[in-house]
């Protein structure tokens, strides 16, 4: 399951390599061809070149590298800590929301002996789950890894 951020981390490396290398090309033979009659034009061309190709891999980094390193964190915390396993009856709401981690969620209502609590399930796991159904779920810090439906719903 790590597999995903470690494909999306190498992909937003790769990017943000070949838009540094490029860039620092660039002004490396912006400086190289720069002669005194053309120094008016050569100078904003490397400055702007090396501004806009800094801006965009800390750009890359901010958002694409740091989304992929925070996810991967979230997938190694839910696969390294112990589950709980809890058993109930289960209900989708409508609410998608963000996490710090950077991981979609969707919030599940579950329902046991008259109790109601809030579960936290990744979206992609969330797509595969009925709308309401009874069975039991193993959860890690109240977020939901796995689960099973009873066949009696």
């Amino acid at each position: 399951m790590l597999i995903p951020a470690n494909g999306k981390r190498k992909r937003a490396l790769i990017v943000m390599l070949i838009i540094g290398v490029l860039g620092l090309s660039a002004c490396v033979l912006f400086c190289v061809f720069a002669t005194r009659r053309n120094l008016r034009t050569m100078l904003p061309l490397t400055v702007g070149t090396s501004i806009l190709s800094g801006w965009t891999v800390i750009t890359l980094l901010h958002g694409a590298f740091s989304e992929a390193n925070a996810e991967q964190r979230h997938l190694r915390l839910m696969l390294e800590e112990p589950r709980v396993a809890q058993s109930g009856r289960f209900e989708k709401t409508g609410d998608v929301r963000r996490v710090r981690n950077g991981v979609t969620m969707r919030k599940i209502r579950m329902t046991e002996d008259g109790h109601e609590r809030m579960l936290s399930v990744n979206e992609a796991l969330a797509d595969k789950l009925p709308d309401a159904f009874s069975g039991t779920v193993e959860t890690v810090y109240d977020f939901i890894v796995a689960f099973e439906v009873n066949v009696d719903d």
